[in-house]
This record gives C-alpha cells, structure tokens and sequence, in this order.
C-alpha cells in the first residue's frame, strides 16, 4: 500500500485470517482488548464493515476475531511516509466462494462492501460469476488518490465490459461495492481470476474486441480532476432507474457528474430503452466549484443510433456532438445557474438508409421448403429490418442491424403461389418514421404436387404386385424403405417380388418444377403359403395343407372333394390345390391306382401282361385297340411311384412288347394309356 494517511478498503485472500495478523502491519483501534496502543492512538475504532443503513465497527471481541471471507472492511491506514507491504498467512481460498448480501429496493438502499476473496486479481464480468439480483455495474473506492486529499469511485459495467476501473479488475485484498435488490444471490468462481495485473490509471477502459455502438462515455474535467457518466441504448433498457442495469452516482470528493433517469435518479451508468425517435437525458453536474470545465464525450466513432446536441440552458445554445467535435468547454461561476440544471442532451434518430443491398439465395422456392432468407448488406446499427409484402402485409421476423450483413427469415407458408414482390422496411423502434429500401426483390413459389396410394397392400410371397400412385407428379420416386434403396423407376406405378412377410416402400412425386410432395408410405404384407404334398395310406389320400383346399383328379376338379382326405374311385392322376387370401398352390400329381379290381377292359381298349407271375423279371404286354393313336406304357408299384415309362405303338401293342424290368420281387401294376383312356393290370416278379 502508497504512504497515504486514509481509509482503504480491504478484504483477505485466505481462511481464518485474523485482526491479530493484520495489526502486524497497520494500528487498528476499537473497543476490544488488544486495541492498538501508541503515540497519537485511542480507542477510537480504526476498522469497519458495512450492513445497511451503517458502518459496523469490527472487532468488537478481541484479535482473534476472523476476518471473514468475502467482506470489505474499511480500514484507517495512519501510515503516510512509507509504504506497506501486507503478507497475508494462511490457507488461499479456493473453488467457489458465495458472499452473504443484503437486499435494497432503492438507489440508495442495497449496498454491499464486498472482497476479492483470492490472493490474485479477478475481473467482474458476466463469466466467473453466478448472480441472481445483482446489479451489473460495481464500484471500487480510492481515497486520496492523487496524494491531495481527493476521493473518488471507479466502475465497472459487466454487462458492457466498460467503465473506468481498469479492465474490471479487483486487485487481491480489495474491497468493492455492489448493489443488490430482491432476494440476491452471488458467488465467485476460480475462472475470474486473472494473471494480468490491475492498472492504477483510471479513465474510459472498454473491450477491444467490441465496438460498443451502443454506449458513449462523458468525462468532466477541470485540469485536476476527472468524473465520468456513461450512457447506453439497449433493448433492455429503461428511462426510468432500473437497480440491475443501472449504475447509482456514488459522490466523489470533489465534482460528481452524472446523468438523470426519467425518474430523478442521478447516474453513473444510465441504460436507456433503445426506444425513441427523440429523448433528452438531463445531465447533472454537483459540488461543482467556480471555474472552467471541459465535457469530452468518446466513443462517438462506434456510437450511431442517434445524433447528439448537447443543450445548455445557461447560455441558450445548443450545439452538435460528434466525433470530430467532442469537447464543450463551460464557466462555472459563483451563480448556481452557471452548473445547476443547466445542461441536458437530446438525442434523435439519424437518417434512415435506403440503398442496402437485398441479396437472396435463390429466387425459386418450392411451397414446402422453410424459409426465404434474404441478406441486408451493411445494415444500419439500431435499425428495425423486415421484410413486407405487396398484398400479404409482414412476411418475416424482425432484425435489428448492427452494421454488418444481416439475415431476414421468411417462411415460405407466408408467401403467395407464383410471384411474390418483396420489400424491406426499415424503422427505427419506438419512432413511427420508417422507409422502404430500394431494393426489392421478386421471389416465386410453386406448389408441391399430391398424390394417393392404397396404405396397404397384400399378395403371395414369390408372386409379383403392382403399387399404383394417382396424383399430379410429372415423375415419381420410389425407395424401398426395408432396405433403405432408391428404386430407378420413375413412373407412377412399380411391379415389385413379394419375398418377406412386411416390406415398406415410400413414394414422392416430383413436379416440372422439381418440388418433391409430401412421401406417401405403402405397406406390403407378403402370405406365405407351402405347396401342399399328398400321402397314400390304406387306400386314402391325404394331404399337409392346413388352408381350403380342393382335390383334383386328371386335372379336374372334383366335386365336393375338399376334406383333408380324399378316397379315390378310379385310377388315374390325383392332385390337391391349398388356397389361402393371397396364395394358391398345387400339388405335384401323383397316379393312384385302383388295385382292387382288373381294369383290363375299357370298351375295345384292353391289356394282357404273361407270364404272370413272372420268375424272371420279363413279362410281354400285349392287347387290343380300336385305335391309332400311340399308346403310353407305365409300371408303378402300389403306392403310385412310377418305375417304368415308354411310349409304343399301336403295331407293338398288338403283336406284344417284351421288356426285362429288372425290378425287385413284389407286387406291380403295368398301366397303358391311350387318348384319355387307360387299361391295367395287376403282375406278380418272383
């Protein structure tokens, strides 16, 4: 600490430090045993904390008593020759510290003298910090600062990064205030610290990586001292005196500058509603003492929503503010009318810019796209952007600009069919003057097409369907969704094999204009359906199909055979057909033969098989035909299963066909056919 006989304010950067410790460096004094004795010392108290309406003097118990974390003391320093190096022993505090608050509902209610409660410097900023109630701009006091007795506040707006405590940096063991209203909340976290350390030099500090088009900074000078105000435009803003966004004037010991909100309160930090076509902020100057003065207004190069003219009362003049004529130069005199409401600013609206560029991506928009977005080149900070239609009012959201290129969404559900003419209307909030810009643009949308399907759809699996869709497509596209395939046909219909049980296909139409309409799902439900088979047994034939069936002799149906069991009367070739809803399936066809009876005769058609039994295996079939027609041989054993098969003529037939079976001993049937009718007999192979 500088050799400065002052009250400094001060708070410790590790746990359990006590007043003991800090007597080490510097007398305190109080009602408590241990009050520090020496030449010129009393009892009187040197060291106090703050609980609203008053200070509290601190300790009251004895040196022992703790300095608590997170609390300002204000504390007598008498020491004003040498300087004072402080160590503080103990633990560091670390992780997250809370601070306790106390509630105000006023600009001069709520305040709380708070400390840096690491050992390293922390910046105030909208990061590192967790708050609730809290206002935005805090306030660090240095006492005799110019080593001639001057008192004086510096600020630091979070919200902004600006304000005249450099770079919003609390040194380690400094005290600050902060205002808090309803039910406050903060607590500080390890990410605000800072390895830069704090500057001593006050003045305008703000963010480099931000303009800060919003804001400007008045500073009151007499060649000794300096007072600044700073003023904002903001959406969140208020012309009334808003706890959280405002800052309240804390008096310096010498002149105090300030701006007035709508409702009398003196100002720091004055966040106006960025609301207006014209406003006038009073500007209060107090404690002000005869002589000259120079207003220097910066940030007027970043600063544009709005013109300045600072009106003085005193001299009726008035006089343009800009950023090549941003110092006012004033006579304070023993008249109090020389700097007692003598100066306000009227701040109005500039000029509305009409020749921005309006570019859009494309011009051509299908119906069922989102949006249009079209960009405003170098848009006008403070401006209200949108876009408006010829016949359909507002099309899009509003945008403020910001110098830069900005965007305007349009949805395209608030465009017309065909052609749309689109302008953009600029305005400034809060004032009813706005204008078009030059430039328009033309956008046209077409529709998108319909189509309708049948949802569901059924057939046999291993058969093909056909998927139709009606609509107004020029071209179609379908996708098999099971498979996640884009199919190449473009035709509204599609044949597709039936080879799962559920297979999902989608289709979009496409129009000239090539908009896609809303994809329709078709479900394909494939029924699967085995091919029945047929078993012989005792005479019966039975068949596995558990679906309707029918029974088939020849190829024929047979009337009334649909039982799972069919007893046949004749000989010849049997067969069943299963149906189910989708699917029919036939049997493969077997030969029955009757072999209770000798079928040797049908009409001038017979058969005659010697030697029958045969010993050898070689038997000559033989027999008479009115016929010409060729005659087919076939040898089966009893259960149909054909053995032997050849075609002979009716010359052979007659004079006799020797054959050597070969077969196995057992009982045959020889069976020849001819036109449809067919004659057999019964062998014996020994």
């Amino acid at each position: 600490m500088s050799p400065k006989r002052v009250y400094r304010y001060l708070s410790s950067p590790v746990a359990l430090a006590t007043i003991a410790q800090w007597q080490n460096y510097f007398p305190i004094t109080g009602n408590f045993p241990e009050s520090t004795t020496g030449s010129g010392l009393t009892t009187n108290a040197s060291m106090f904390y703050y609980t609203e309406p008053s200070y509290i003097a601190y300790p009251t118990t004895n040196s022992s008593a703790v300095i608590q974390v997170g609390r300002g003391y204000s504390t007598f320093i008498r020491e004003a020759v040498n300087p004072i190096t402080m160590v503080s022993t103990g633990v560091p505090n670390q992780g997250t510290i809370p601070f306790t608050l106390t509630p105000g509902a006023s600009s001069s209610t709520g305040w709380n003298l708070l400390g840096n409660p690491y050992a390293s410097d922390i910046v105030w900023a909208t990061t590192g910090w967790t708050s609730s109630g809290v206002g935005d701009i805090i306030s660090v006091p240095e006492n005799n600062w110019d080593g001639l007795g001057s008192n004086r506040f510096l600020v630091w707006d979070r919200s902004s990064n600006t304000g005249t405590l450099p770079g919003g940096k609390i040194p380690a063991g400094q005290a600050f205030w902060a205002h808090a209203t309803t039910s406050p909340t903060l607590s500080v976290t390890e990410s605000a610290k800072t390895t830069q350390s704090a500057s001593n030099n006050a003045g305008f500090y703000r963010s480099e990586s931000d303009t800060k088009d919003y804001l400007f900074s008045i500073k009151l000078d007499n060649g000794k001292n300096q007072d600044y105000a700073f003023v904002k435009l903001t959406s969140e803003g208020d012309d009334n005196y808003n706890t959280l966004k405002d800052g309240a004037k804390q008096n310096n010991s010498f002149f105090n500058l300030s701006t007035v909100s709508a409702d009398g309160v003196a100002l720091v930090f004055n966040d106006l509603a960025n609301s207006f076509c014209e406003k006038t902020i009073p500007i209060k100057l107090a404690n002000v003492q005869a002589g000259n003065y120079t207003l220097q207004f910066d940030n007027l190069d970043n600063f544009s929503l709005a013109t300045i003219q600072l009106v003085d009362a005193f001299l009726n003049t008035t006089t343009t503010i800009n950023s090549s004529n941003n110092q006012y130069a004033l006579t304070a005199t023993s008249d109090v009318a020389s700097f007692q409401n003598r100066l306000s600013l009227k701040l109005a609206r500039p000029t509305l810019v009409t020749n921005n560029l309006v570019v859009s991506e494309k011009d051509s928009y299908c119906q069922s796209e989102e949006n249009v977005t079209l960009t405003i080149s170098t848009s006008q900070p403070g401006v209200t952007y949108e876009a408006i239609g010829s016949t359909n009012g507002v099309l899009s959201n509003k945008v403020i600009g910001n110098g830069d290129n900005i965007q305007l969404l349009i949805p395209v559900k608030n465009l017309l069919l065909n052609q749309n003419s689109i302008r953009i209307q600029s305005s400034f909030a809060g004032c009813s003057i706005s204008t078009i810009l030059a430039n328009t643009k033309t956008i046209t949308v077409s529709g998108i097409p319909t189509i309708t399907v049948t949802s569901e759809i059924s057939g046999c699996i291993g058969s093909s369907l056909d998927i139709v869709a009606s609509g107004s497509g020029q071209t179609y596209q379908w996708v098999n969704n099971t498979t996640n395939q884009t199919l190449t046909a473009t035709s509204n219909s599609i044949s597709v094999s039936l080879v799962d049980l559920l297979t999902s296909y989608s289709v979009t139409s496409i129009s000239d204009k090539g908009c896609k309409g809303e994809a329709k799902n078709i479900l394909v439900k494939g029924e699967s359906l085995d091919i029945p088979t047929i078993t012989v047994s005792n005479g019966i034939l039975e068949t596995s199909s558990t679906s309707q069936f029918q029974w088939l002799f020849e190829g024929n149906l047979i009337e009334g055979a649909n039982s799972t069991q069919y007893k046949p009367t004749q000989s010849g070739h049997y067969s069943v057909r299963a149906t189910s809803t989708y699917c029919t399936k036939e049997s493969s066809p077997i030969e029955y033969l009757v072999t209770g009876i000798e079928d040797t005769t049908n009409g001038s058609f017979a058969i005659s098989v010697y030697p029958n039994p045969s010993e050898t295996g070689e038997i000559t079939i033989t027999g008479a035909s009115s016929s010409t027609s060729q005659l087919q041989l076939q040898i089966t054993d009893m259960l149909g299963r054909e053995l032997i098969t050849q075609p002979i003529s009716v010359e052979e037939y007659k004079k006799g066909v020797a054959i050597d079976t070969n077969l196995p001993k057992g009982l045959y049937i020889v069976r020849v056919a001819q036109n449809k009718q067919s004659v057999h007999q019964k062998v014996v192979i020994r």
